[in-house]
């Protein structure tokens, strides 16, 4: 199994690997899969590169 995680960049590198970790180990529960099978993919984005309701995220922080 793979799990791909995309979200917006400014969480720290042990936030991130705990939810690495806890990701593989709910799906490694659920799935009955060897934890070594489970694949986490996490990918940060830059506000900038973000959209939601037709703007970026970053255009949505400036407005305040």
């Amino acid at each position: 199994p793979i799990i791909q995680v995309s979200m917006l960049t400014g969480r720290s590198p042990e936030k991130i690997e705990r939810l690495i970790t806890e990701l593989t180990t709910v799906a490694s529960e659920i799935l009955d899969a060897p934890a070594d099978s489970i694949k986490v993919l996490v990918t940060e984005l830059q506000p900038s590169h973000w959209g939601s309701g037709g703007e970026s995220v970053a255009k949505r922080r400036s407005k305040g």
